[in-house]
């Protein structure tokens, strides 16, 4: 297991002459979170690796996930960190081939209730369900008989996790698991709410490219993400990741 600190030593030795992507993230904890940095986001310190392998460096801005769409659509930034693919966004976005992690979608409903399944969720109509705005619909999500009720901004699992303990919708959607289960660790709604993880499905989420950064940088990515995935999956880098306490703040 890497310690914070080599990994962070690591992460600075990057190439000065490295081009330079400008990347947008929407908060996504655990992966990812609004002032994120290497040292306090998996995903940001998986995705400097792979960069600096292929010869590249990252400055990243956080932005709400449908200003973040918009940005990468008229190729006002050059990548996501990490976003899902649907058939909309493969028309205006450049994916690679490789997700940068497989993760498994997820319903946050209130214990004890009568759809508090996922049996119950498809037999139970009509239902008031949280999603993000703008974000990845599941083919189980779109089979429901529900109101969809988009949220947007940031800290979007806490807020439809608030939502959902004050009665205001019946469950809260999340295209990764990992998200809701951390959200409910920190908000002590353990006891209150369950997690119906999607078995028979998967969510890709990928670093994806504008349309104009990806004819340039790509191919580049592309390869540097499959070499550091045989070596190490983000998947287990985040497990490592989340098993070790950061270091505590300098004064």
């Amino acid at each position: 297991m890497l310690p914070w600190a080599l990994l962070l030593c690591i992460l600075s030795c990057s190439a000065a002459a490295a081009e330079r992507l400008r990347v947008g993230y929407f908060s996504l904890p655990p992966h990812v979170i609004e002032n994120g940095s290497a040292s306090n986001s998996p995903a940001i310190a998986y995705l400097d690796k792979v960069l600096d392998r292929a010869g590249l460096q990252a400055d990243y801005q956080n932005f709400p996930l449908s200003r973040l769409l918009n940005l990468l659509r008229d190729n006002q930034i050059d990548a996501a960190l990490i976003l899902a693919r649907n058939d909309d966004r493969a028309r205006y976005l450049d994916y690679p081939e490789t997700p940068f992690l497989s993760t498994q979608p997820a319903f946050a409903v209130t214990t004890g209730k009568a759809f508090a399944s996922l049996e119950g969720l498809r037999s139970t109509r009509p239902l008031i369900i949280g999603i993000w705005q703008g974000g990845y619909r599941s083919p189980t999500l779109d089979s429901l008989d529900a109101s969809l009720v988009p949220i947007a901004g940031d800290d979007i699992a806490s807020r439809g996790l608030r939502m959902l303990s004050m009665g205001r919708i019946d469950a809260f959607f999340s295209p990764d698991a990992h998200s809701i289960r951390v959200e409910i660790r920190k908000t002590g709604l353990g006891e209150r709410v369950v997690l119906i993880p999607v078995p028979d499905e998967r969510t890709g989420l990928y670093t994806v490219f504008s349309v104009d950064a990806g004819k340039r940088y790509k191919r580049r990515y592309q390869e540097a993400l499959s070499a550091m995935r045989r070596e190490m999956p983000y998947e287990k880098f985040l497990l490592q990741l989340l098993s070790e306490p950061p270091p505590p703040p300098q004064n």
